[in-house]
């Protein structure tokens, strides 16, 4: 792959590749969203020129292995994130990246990336006390969608076990684990 960045066709690649980089050490984010009437193609060129981000592959993992963090830039619409890796300058000192963003910097181990109705952490696991990747619906969203769908469940329409259960498998979220328990619960 040429490059460390992504611009996702849809929310669910957008997912599926935040959910690859925690996993392989990017904890480090910084959130952002464009305003209206400006070009996101702007801004993806300049953030890739800044940080370097169109190198090959060979020039990123020869920067990485000299402890300078890796950092990889997501766009979806108007939202992007930029998400980085632990590093240092050669000297010790910290890298500009994180001296930049420095106040709004955070570690997705500590506080969750909310996106489009979506909640995603890594945080340490209660089962077996490793990390594990957590996809969720954010609060907002998992009320509104628990409310919506117990006011339909007790309407004469949906006495019917066949029309909850397509409502269901109508929903339009990624099945991930904790969504699943989410939506578990719901029916219940």
């Amino acid at each position: 792959m040429r490059g460390s960045y992504t611009i996702a066709p849809n929310i669910d690649a957008f997912l599926a590749q935040v959910v690859r980089l925690a996993g392989n050490g990017y904890y480090f984010y910084f959130r952002g969203e464009l305003k209206p009437g400006k070009d996101p193609l702007k801004l993806d060129h300049k953030l890739i020129r800044e940080w370097q981000l169109d190198q090959p592959y060979w020039k990123r993992e020869k920067r990485r292995r000299g402890a300078a963090p890796s950092i990889w830039y997501l766009r979806y619409e108007r939202q992007y994130l930029l998400m980085a890796t632990h590093g240092r300058t050669e000297d010790g000192q910290d890298h500009r990246f994180f001296e930049e963003y420095e106040s709004t910097l955070k570690d997705i181990r500590k506080q969750a990336i909310y996106f489009c109705g979506y909640s995603i952490r890594y945080p340490i696991s209660k089962e077996n006390g490793r990390r594990r990747i957590n996809v969720r619906l954010d609060k907002p969203t998992y009320e509104q969608l628990r409310e919506t769908l117990c006011l339909k469940a007790i309407r004469d329409r949906y006495q019917d076990r066949a029309a909850i259960e397509a409502e269901f498998s109508s929903l339009p979220f990624q099945p991930y684990r904790d969504v699943g328990r989410q939506l578990r619960t719901i029916l219940r």
